[in-house]
């Protein structure tokens, strides 16, 4: 509750930022601030990694206790899924820089800060045994809560057509963190772990996460009204993973894309 309490603060303080003029004397003919507040953006869509070197080792890297979390298998076999995704929703306000030979504001170039909220996303190391009839899935859950910054060229196709694509980078840290254990009988590799059958779950205590991410945003939106934008955004990143207590991982294929709203001031 205390992060989604945090989030719409943010949310509430933005469109507060966004909705006053700061300066009380100052004219379109005689700009006097250096960035000018353009407009507000809400995304909403699927935000997803792919570990490519995830293992069972890798797995108990998450635990705080991993001891607790052994089991006998030498009699079942490994699938792994280095792929996980969950559901994001973001808040962004931009501003337009001042060019200070024209002195007018480029607004085909934006700065952008906001917050991006993931719901919690899932890595699995599942272990099978046909003759057995037995499974056992280890999981670890956990959630997002990541500041953006970026800064983004625009351009337009005709009077309704808007593009976009910049760089960025973004800080984050896990909520929801867990660690999960499934067991049950056997089950098909290609179905979701809670198909099996009798099964049984455990939990256990997980470490905290932490992300950095370089990125490169891009999008296309079509005019809605007079001053709004509906559309597609896009984000693809290379970033790192810091598990506390553990060493640094390259995460090199990660991303996220869905709906975007744009209203511009």
């Amino acid at each position: 509750m205390k992060h989604l309490a945090a989030f719409f603060i943010f949310c509430f303080a933005s469109t507060a930022l966004l909705a006053q003029d700061y300066y009380p004397g100052y004219t379109k003919e005689q700009p006097t601030r250096t960035w000018k507040t353009a407009s507000a953006v809400v995304d909403l869509g699927i935000d997803w990694d792919n570990y490519g070197s995830m293992s069972f080792d890798r797995m108990m890297q998450f635990a705080k206790n991993p001891a607790a979390m052994e089991r006998d298998l030498g009699m079942f076999s490994e699938h792994i899924t280095a792929e996980t995704a969950g559901v994001f929703i973001s808040v962004r306000a931009t501003w337009n820089p001042l060019n200070k030979k024209t002195r007018e504001y480029n607004e085909n170039q934006e700065l952008q800060l906001g917050m991006r909220l993931v719901s919690p996303k899932e890595a699995m190391v599942t272990y099978q045994s046909q003759e057995l009839d037995s499974s056992i899935v280890f999981c670890n859950l956990h959630g997002e809560i990541n500041l953006d910054a970026a800064y983004i060229f625009k351009g337009t196709w005709g009077d309704n057509w808007l593009w976009h694509i910049g760089g960025g980078f973004s800080a984050g840290w896990s909520t929801g963190n867990e660690m999960i254990i499934l067991s049950g009988r056997y089950y098909d590799p290609e179905l979701h772990p809670t198909t099996q059958e009798a099964m049984e779950e455990e939990r256990f205590a997980a470490r905290n996460v932490y992300y950095s991410r370089l990125s490169i945003p891009y999008g296309i939106a079509h005019r809605v009204g007079e001053n709004g934008y509906f559309g597609l955004s896009f984000r693809r990143n290379i970033g790192l993973q810091f598990i506390q207590g553990q060493e640094a991982t390259l995460v090199a294929n990660s991303g996220s894309f869905g709906l975007s709203y744009r209203y511009e001031l």
